[in-house]
């Protein structure tokens, strides 16, 4: 009884940490469609967790083909600059105001390569969601 009497302790103690109720319901909000960018130029890519949250201490995590290889991370309220895809290293900002929630990616100096699908995931102690949007690019290379 006395193990039982301490986990329950612990889970009483441990959802004092949480931020929000773990039972709540959150979701991503992505647009419906493409987002667009001319060749070049800068694009948000638009993601915020629903209802609004503070995402400061949540894991925050842009990628395209590999989870494990992603345009930007945050993780332990910060950016980690040194993981992740190299072709996006200096490139590739969160621009939200991560207190309401707004996880939005910026990308700049666009280019061809840029083209294609980017998956937002966000992870808190108590959940997870990942949301997908599709980047287009416009316009022609110089020669």
């Amino acid at each position: 009884y006395v193990s039982a009497a301490m986990f329950l302790i612990w889970i009483c103690s441990s959802s004092v940490l949480l931020s929000f109720s773990p039972s709540s319901d959150f979701t991503l909000l992505v647009p419906d469609g493409s987002v667009s960018a001319q060749l070049g130029s800068s694009a948000v890519l638009p993601c915020g967790v629903s209802p609004p949250s503070n995402a400061e201490t949540f894991e925050v995590r842009w990628y395209r083909n590999s989870y494990n290889n992603p345009v930007l991370l945050y993780k332990d309220l910060k950016v980690e600059e040194s993981i992740g895809d190299p072709q996006y290293r200096g490139r590739a900002s969160l621009v939200g105001d991560l207190q309401k929630g707004n996880v939005s990616l910026k990308l700049m100096n666009i280019v061809v390569a840029d083209m294609g699908k980017y998956v937002c995931f966000v992870k808190s102690v108590a959940w997870y969601e990942e949301a997908k949007l599709n980047l287009t690019v416009k316009g022609k290379a110089a020669s």
